[in-house]
Formats: C-alpha cells, sequence, structure tokens
C-alpha cells in the first residue's frame, strides 16, 4: 500500500506540478525577453524575472529528484558506489562494454550522494543510447585519495566539443525540460562539489568525466526566499 501511494504522489509531480513549473518557467523567459525590448526601463524588470527563470529551473530540478527517490525500490538503499552502479541495470551499449571496472580502495558514500552519482552515470549511457550510434561503452570508477573519478566511454560518434557546447547553451535555457542530458549531468555533480567534462575516448567515441571532491562537501545554495530577497527592488528605487 505503501509504494502504490509513493508512486501515485510521484505521478502527481510529474504530471501535474512539474508541468506547471516549466510552463510558469517558460512564460517567465517571454516575460523576460519583452522586458530586454525595452531599454533601460525594463533592465531592473529583466534581472528579477531571470532570477524567477532561474529559481524555476531549480524548482524543477528539485522535483525531479522527489520523484526519482519516491520511485526508489528498496535495493536502491544500497549505499557503496559501485554497488549501485552495478545494481543500475546498464543498457546496452553499456553492457557490451563488460562490468562496471573498479580501481582503488571503496569509499563510503552518503546514500544521496552515490545516487546522485548514479543518475548521473545513468544519464551519460542514456545518451549514449539514444543519440551516440555505439556498440560499446565502458563505466569506470576510480577512488583516489582526494577524489572520486567516473567515466564513461563510447566507441560511438559522438563529439566532445559539440557536448561541450551544448552544456553551455543549456546552462542559459530553461527549455522544456528535455533534450538536457549534459545539464543534468552537470547539475547532479554541482551539487556535490563536483564537475563533468568531455573528451574523445581512447575507443573512439566520447569519454564523459566525473569528479567529485573528497572528502564530501555539499555546497550551500541560497534557499529560494534569500533569491528572491536579494533581488527585491528597494524602497524609492
Amino acid at each position: 500500500m505503501i509504494d502504490t501511494e509513493r508512486h501515485r504522489i510521484a505521478r502527481e509531480l510529474h504530471d501535474s506540478v512539474a508541468q506547471y513549473v516549466l510552463s510558469a518557467g517558460m512564460a517567465v523567459e517571454v516575460a523576460r525577453g519583452e522586458a530586454e525590448g525595452l531599454g533601460e526601463t525594463g533592465a531592473g524588470i529583466s534581472l528579477r524575472l531571470g532570477t524567477a527563470k532561474e529559481l524555476s529551473q531549480q524548482a524543477v530540478d528539485q522535483l525531479r529528484r522527489a520523484i526519482y527517490a519516491l520511485h526508489r525500490t528498496p535495493s536502491d538503499t544500497v549505499v557503496e558506489l559501485p554497488e549501485l552502479l552495478r545494481e543500475g541495470r546498464l543498457p546496452p551499449p553499456a553492457t557490451a562494454g563488460g562490468p562496471v571496472r573498479v580501481e582503488g580502495e571503496a569509499v563510503a558514500f552518503p546514500a544521496e550522494a552515490g545516487h546522485e552519482v548514479a543518475r548521473a552515470v545513468g544519464e551519460a549511457l542514456f545518451n549514449v543510447a539514444v543519440h551516440a550510434r555505439a556498440e560499446r561503452a565502458v563505466v569506470r570508477l576510480r577512488y583516489q585519495p582526494d577524489q572520486v573519478l567516473v567515466s564513461v566511454a563510447d566507441d560511438g560518434r559522438g563529439d566532445p566539443k559539440e557536448l561541450s557546447r551544448l552544456l553551455r547553451l543549456e546552462r542559459g535555457s530553461p527549455g522544456d525540460g528535455s533534450h538536457r542530458g549534459p545539464a543534468n549531468i552537470e547539475s547532479r555533480l554541482l551539487d556535490l562539489g563536483g564537475s563533468v567534462a568531455f573528451r574523445r575516448a581512447r575507443i573512439g567515441g566520447v569519454r564523459v568525466e566525473m569528479r567529485v571532491p573528497l572528502p564530501l562537501v555539499r555546497p550551500v545554495r541560497p534557499g529560494l526566499i534569500d533569491q528572491l530577497i536579494a533581488t527585491r527592488p528597494r524602497e524609492g528605487s
């Protein structure tokens, strides 16, 4: 009964709340464009609408994570990152690359952080399966004294420079919630103080390099109310 209710709530969040927030973000972007056309008069309005756009995107990201958390199965309580990656039921072409390759001594991750990294890897593999036309993909996990490195390499037709360019474009656009693979990966890693980069893989395609520093420290983001207060026009302005 509890699982059924959790899934019902997840569906409601996905089908109603998330869609309303996405629509609000797109409406804000349209209004921002109109404000920019007003010259100096619309400069302040455009600035505040830009903050509203960023807040709406953050809200969408938080909703996605809540939906994922509600859909977790009992096996998702595994804490060790290698097990999380192996339990990810990697789709082709990742299965053609063999099991997840692990190097170094494993470090215990907080469950939430481990799931963020595992989801970032899943996003990278989804992009490989859908866009790269690859026959093989390899997931490698390396533990180092000051960081954890996770890479997804494929033998497909992707271009790392194009993916880097796409990421820069996605950072500045709320979009419609789809086709945001690189930005979604980066968002998950930034929340852990990490980063993502795209390189040419030795097997011919793209290598997605994900880095998470150790010890793990979550950066503190300003709250939504704090951001709204910071952009609120002062009296007499």
